[in-house]
């Protein structure tokens, strides 16, 4: 991605890491077309499960506790809602945000397309200027591909950023990708760390590490 048309004013998550209750606390936002397969991803990997009416609740995130380097991280994944209507999340989604997955479907060409005209440019305008990226093209598993594997990947090689696919229903690639995403913030905290604390909503009651999380 073009640094120089970043603002590098923006909010730099990645200067502190947040503890709580002995764990790092990650914050990994998925966003793309409505019906990319952002929820089906988010349920593969909290819960192992394909298509569960418990993610279809308006939750504002998903948490499980997972260890990476020796450290237990507590992973929160947002996923960001709206879709196309309201052209992605506005600022305030990307306050604690330390790693974004762009998701689109391998079966819908113009899925692909909106990375460019649609999120990418949302994740410039109001992310911090070093967020790390990952694209991820879902439902590989299904007939009627209208984006190749190759296309993809030159695509996402001419902007440096990582690339997978993955299939939710089979459960293929989606551990990768959500790992990725993980390993990509948390060599970014190590980097540039400058304070560790608790969180401002560490005074909020836990909740379990595992499923939906009401806001």
């Amino acid at each position: 991605m073009n640094d120089s048309r970043r603002n590098v004013g923006r909010h730099q998550p990645h200067n502190t890491v947040h503890i709580r209750d002995g764990r790092v606390i990650v914050d990994l936002m998925l966003m793309g077309d409505y019906n990319a397969g952002k929820t089906s991803i988010i349920g593969r990997f909290v819960d192992g499960v394909f298509d569960n009416p418990h993610y279809w609740t308006g939750c504002s995130f998903y948490v499980k506790t997972l260890w990476m380097d020796n450290s237990e991280v507590k992973l929160r994944l947002w996923e960001a809602m709206g879709g196309e209507r309201f052209r992605g999340p506005v600022l305030s989604a990307y306050r604690h945000c330390h790693c974004v997955i762009i998701v689109y479907d391998v079966t819908n060409r113009s899925s692909f397309e909106n990375i460019e005209k649609i999120w990418l440019k949302n994740v410039e305008e109001n992310g911090s200027c070093d967020l790390p990226v990952i694209i991820v093209g879902t439902k590989c598993d299904l007939p009627g591909r209208q984006v190749d594997y190759v296309t993809a990947k030159k695509f996402s090689d001419s902007l440096k950023l990582p690339f997978t696919e993955t299939s939710s229903l089979t459960g293929y690639g989606v551990d990768r990708a959500i790992m990725s995403g993980v390993a990509l913030a948390m060599e970014k905290i190590l980097q540039t760390v400058s304070c560790v604390r608790e969180p401002e909503y560490a005074n909020v009651s836990r909740k379990p590490d595992s499923g939906c999380q009401i806001t």
